[in-house]
């Protein structure tokens, strides 16, 4: 009785222990599949943000493109743009008016612009050389191509082309039969004219400033007085480009010539309102075209007789101290 009671008691323990050991069993793989599942789903989780973090990536690329692209568009050739050229009427061969029309070397360099950018509309203004930077202010144009130099006064109010089209000198005209001045001492107690507001009287005010107040400077309102005057002697001198005092003394049968004393070299370029920006850079691009392709050497060629867009070539010419 007693061993059938400790067989019973040994046969039940035994079913206790084997079914703690199958519950046992059962709870650890229930739990491994949960964390299985959990796996799953974190690593579904994380592809999921890992397919939202590059679409999000992609879309900023496409944004960025985007902006890029608008950006580009801004200075796109093939956009439409309107260049209004402001020139003077009475300065040639660079800008003036003849038979109704504009010509010159200035609005040939803009014509030549117009070639390689066909969706530039160009209309020109003629107007005294009092008027130009006025008209550029008023807003009657929003370029000036009118032989137009960098000064400090000028660096302040506008934005110039990046490249220069011509490079001006400043060179001392006298009548073709006053022999009296061969040197820049010469001019002491000589009276010189000077158009109001042009880039070759700053270059006179500074050189008679710097050395002393040497000559006396007369002032004129525009070149053909001024030019009428020392062909009559009521001056002794001028500064200016001789490609301009030639063409000037022919049309108006003046005897004038230009001295080898050279006051100044000016690289000379297109002038714009600081907030046309985009214009400017748009003509940079065409400008740059131009010169590349050889068209704007041929141009100063044709008008000269020589390359005058070519700062190393004019820098041999000697430039008075």
């Amino acid at each position: 009785m007693n061993l059938t009671k400790n067989i019973q008691k040994n046969y039940f323990n035994n079913y206790l222990k084997y079914l703690g050991i199958l519950v046992i069993g059962i709870f650890f793989i229930a739990c491994q599949g949960e964390t299985t599942n959990h796996d799953k789903t974190q690593a579904n989780e994380a592809s999921t943000k890992t397919t939202q973090t590059t679409t999000k990536s992609d879309t900023k690329g496409m944004q960025a493109n985007k902006v890029s692209n608008t950006a580009a568009s801004d200075v796109d050739l093939s956009k439409p743009a309107e260049l209004i050229v402001g020139h003077e009427d009475a300065y040639y061969p660079f800008a003036s008016i003849k038979d109704g029309k504009p010509v010159g070397y200035d609005l040939d360099v803009v014509k030549l612009i117009g070639e390689v950018d066909p969706n530039l509309t160009i209309k020109y203004s003629g107007v005294p050389w009092a008027s130009v930077i006025l008209g550029l202010d008023s807003g009657r144009f929003n370029v000036i191509a009118n032989q137009i130099g960098k000064t400090q006064i000028r660096e302040e109010k506008y934005i110039f082309s990046k490249y220069p089209y011509f490079i001006s000198t400043s060179q001392l005209i006298v009548r073709g039969d006053d022999d009296s001045i061969k040197t820049v001492a010469d001019l002491k107690g000589k009276t010189l004219g000077a158009n109001i507001g042009a880039n070759h009287t700053l270059i006179l005010e500074n050189y008679d400033k710097a050395h002393g107040n040497l000559f006396k400077i007369k002032y004129y309102k525009d070149l053909n007085s001024l030019l009428t005057d020392l062909s009559l002697g009521r001056i002794d001198g001028t500064l200016n480009d001789p490609a301009s005092i030639k063409y000037q003394a022919q049309t108006q049968g003046l005897n004038l010539k230009a001295l080898p004393l050279v006051f100044a070299i000016n690289p000379i370029y297109f002038m714009y309102e600081k907030k046309d920006t985009a214009l400017r850079d748009r003509i940079d691009v065409d400008l740059k075209k131009v010169i590349d392709s050889g068209k704007l050497k041929e141009l100063s060629i044709k008008w000269f007789g020589d390359d005058q867009t070519n700062l190393d070539s004019v820098n041999s010419k000697a430039v008075v101290k």
